[in-house]
């Protein structure tokens, strides 16, 4: 018997809108931006696009490698939301 596989495309979105984004358990000023997130999908939901720029400050308590991870990563989500 030969179970065959087939190769598929995922994203991780955790990184954005993760149940972190809801507890605020690392950053308090992200409220809401799951929600946001999560609202994309809703054909029904006017999307104000603004909204998803991400300005909140990286927490000073991140070790370097984090807060560089997060500075480039959110400048390259905030130029494709533009």
């Amino acid at each position: 018997m030969y179970v065959g596989s087939k190769k598929i495309r995922a994203y991780d979105r955790s990184i954005m809108a993760g149940h972190h984004t809801l507890t605020l358990q690392y950053n308090s000023y992200i409220t809401l931006y799951r929600t946001m997130i999560n609202s994309l999908y809703d054909i029904h939901i006017t999307k104000d696009f603004q909204q998803l720029i991400f300005n909140f400050p990286i927490p000073r308590e991140a070790v370097s490698n984090v807060q560089n991870f997060f500075k480039y990563f959110l400048m390259n989500w905030n130029y494709l939301i533009k």
